[in-house]
């Protein structure tokens, strides 16, 4: 029986109670990627008012190629899944996440849609949510009100 357990970049990792113990890799696909600044380049985007990620698990590596934006402030305002408890090797958790956007002066905002992932774990572990991270001049903007 195939089961929708897992689609990342990443493999999952061995022992791990987060996702079914009969699950299996169905396949792999080759895809093109490139980074943000990459994109915006080519596609002559200045600035991203809301950038949203549900890459699972690759949120952090999405993140290091737009160190251009996030350099000048050029997002504003970042939406992401972010994990708290290993869920794909070599995925990003939530405080990796947190602490480099701080390099560039993001701030977490708020967290939203709690996982506590109950259908495969019951130890009560938070497992992911998702993050609002916000630019220094949006964080200016919205604590003036």
């Amino acid at each position: 029986m195939k089961h929708d357990a897992c689609n990342s970049f990443f493999r999952r990792p061995n022992g791990r109670p987060y996702f079914r113990a009969d699950g299996y890799i169905i396949g792999k696909t080759q895809i093109r990627t490139t980074t943000i600044d990459e994109f915006c380049k080519e596609n002559n985007i200045s600035k991203i008012d809301i950038l949203k990620m549900d890459i699972q698990g690759a949120e952090l590596l999405a993140l290091k190629g737009a160190i251009t934006k996030l350099k000048n402030h050029l997002i504003s305002l970042i939406y992401s899944e972010t994990i708290f408890s290993l869920s794909y090797d070599k995925g990003a958790l939530y405080h990796e996440i947190a602490d480099f956007l701080a390099k560039y002066g993001y701030t977490l905002y708020n967290i939203y849609n709690q996982n506590y992932n109950q259908k495969y774990a019951s130890n009560g572990q938070i497992m992911s949510c998702d993050s609002i991270f916000l630019s220094p001049q949006l964080r200016r903007k919205i604590d003036k009100k």
